[in-house]
């Protein structure tokens, strides 16, 4: 019996003495690994990445509240990417907008700003979670529909929970008369987010009067900032806005008026001064039997050295002929003067 137990004993103690093998060791520590793996794959697409990247972005940001910052328009287009020039709103997780004045200059007057910041951090409010994609997009689309960018701009999630607004920038370009109200828009004719009063003093924007469609608008009848204006006449409008621009005389446009352009095709301005000038066809497209644009451009140059004033003083004058002028013999300076006194 001992014997036996003996010899037991002894085959144990070799087994037991058995030299390490790593290789499978390694072997069933890399399995195990794969396993893990594929299991958090799998969780993964069971669950959605998206709420696992949140929630990795929320526990980096730690305590930090959720924020929305705007790279506004800059006078100065070279400044336009600086991240010194941008303006931000402290969140919560369901936002609320504190507006900062933007460290550099910016054309956007701050009313404009404090509005766009609530729009966004509205929409950031309207997330599920601030931190997930889906807020990013409903940002991005809130942006997009404001009437401020001309398309849907950039919207980047920065450190300490800021989410970044960047994009291109829709310019106002004159205002259209709409009944009683002036509306802003776009050198692309799009309307933009801005109305003022028919009395208002407008600076160096022009108006374009007679547009003959209607403003665009949405299925539920707010006006859509996306869309063009209808009909051609408001971009030739803009057209010839776009090449007066350019003139030493420019400040001396005070209107343009398509009324015609559906009809005949011919715009015409009227001045500061309140005298009219019969244009003709958009620059791009004169009319038959018209002068050229840098005819007209010419004459309203000799006008303004022989008179001081485009209109030379009259009342109505026609460049668009082959004629050197054809002016309105029954009208004078003193007549213009009357009739902007009346």
């Amino acid at each position: 019996m001992f014997g036996k137990r003996t010899t037991k004993s002894s085959s144990r103690g070799k087994a037991a003495a058995a030299p390490f093998d790593r290789a499978k060791f390694a072997t069933a520590l890399g399995t195990v690994m794969l396993v893990l793996i594929l299991s958090s794959v799998a969780v993964g697409f069971t669950l959605g990445f998206e709420p696992l990247e949140a929630r990795a972005i929320r526990i980096l940001n730690g305590s930090k509240p959720v924020s929305v910052s705007i790279a506004w328009p800059m006078m100065d287009a070279a400044n336009a990417d600086s991240k010194s020039n941008d303006a931000k709103s402290s969140a919560t997780a369901k936002p609320t907008p504190r507006s900062t004045k933007p460290a550099g200059k910016t054309w956007l007057p701050e009313q404009f700003q404090e509005q766009l910041l609530e729009t966004a951090t509205r929409a950031l409010g309207d997330a599920r979670d601030p931190y997930s994609r889906e807020a990013l997009r409903l940002v991005g689309e809130s942006m997009q529909r404001s009437g401020w960018f001309d398309t849907t701009p950039t919207i980047v999630r920065r450190s300490g929970g800021d989410v970044h607004v960047e994009g291109t920038w829709r310019v106002g370009a004159a205002v259209v008369k709409q009944g009683s109200k002036l509306v802003l828009v776009s050198w692309n004719a799009k309307p933009m987010p801005v109305e003022y009063d028919l009395d208002t003093k407008l600076g160096s924007l022009s108006v374009i009067t007679g547009v003959n469609s209607p403003l665009p608008k949405t299925l539920s009848g707010a006006i859509d900032f996306s869309q063009t204006w209808a009909g051609s006449d408001l971009e030739a409008g803009l057209e010839l806005l776009a090449l007066v621009s350019k003139q030493p005389w420019r400040d001396q446009i005070q209107s343009v008026d398509v009324s015609k352009y559906p009809r005949t095709k011919q715009l015409e301005v009227q001045t500061a001064r309140g005298g009219r000038i019969v244009w003709g066809g958009r620059p791009t497209a004169p009319l038959p039997g018209e002068t050229s644009t840098r005819e007209k451009l010419d004459k309203l140059a000799w006008l303004n050295r022989q008179y001081k004033s485009i209109d030379g003083g009259r009342l109505a004058i026609e460049i668009s002929g082959q004629r050197p002028f054809e002016i309105d013999v029954s009208a004078t300076s003193a007549s213009v003067a009357g009739a902007k006194g009346q």
